[in-house]
């Protein structure tokens, strides 16, 4: 019974594009699944990711918030980790990634292990800024729009209020404009 179990799981974590980890707390050995050494390396070598793989692959900027959420799981405040965050792969790229995790612990409570999937955002974020660009610049002419403009002057106009400062709009009013405009829309 418990080798079909161990093929089944084979099976589903073989059909999924996410690359998953179990890493011993205890002894520091940490198993990866082939699609998690591809997505940091390009490759499916087994090479070690002893303790300060998650420390040191986190983008600067994301590490902070994760190892807040390391600790609190840790700790057994949380069960699972979930974050989105930037591996760095071993060309030095960053990838978006989502880590979901979760720490396992021991008859007296203590973590004993960490396991989870990481999931490569790239494509989501692509198409979440496809959609952004969409929805602050022309398709035409690839300038700002008017919703663009809109936004900034309410950011300006919000932190000239907090800081007293000021700023200025030009407004620029060209002659014989409005046969394009109609011709080629605004």
């Amino acid at each position: 019974q418990q080798h079909l179990s161990e093929q089944r799981l084979a099976a589903v974590l073989k059909g999924t594009n996410d690359g998953w980890w179990d890493l011993d707390l205890i002894t520091g050995d940490c198993f990866r699944s082939t699609r998690l050494l591809e997505m940091i390396s390009n490759t499916a070598s087994q090479q070690p990711f002893v303790g300060g793989f998650w420390r040191e692959r986190i983008h600067p900027a994301d590490r902070e918030r994760f190892d807040w959420l390391y600790a609190r799981a840790m700790a057994d405040v949380s069960e699972i980790i979930e974050a989105e965050v930037r591996i760095q792969r071993d060309d030095g790229a960053y990838l978006p990634v989502l880590i979901r995790g979760s720490v396992f612990q021991d008859g007296n409570g203590l973590p004993v292990r960490f396991s989870g999937l990481m999931q490569d955002l790239t494509e989501r974020k692509q198409q979440e800024d496809h959609i952004r660009r969409l929805a602050y610049y022309d398709v035409l002419t690839d300038l700002p729009n008017r919703r663009l403009l809109q936004e900034r002057i309410e950011t300006l106009s919000r932190r000239s209020i907090r800081d007293g400062t000021t700023f200025a709009v030009m407004l620029l009013d060209l002659d014989r404009f409005k046969g394009l405009n109609d011709t080629l829309g605004h």
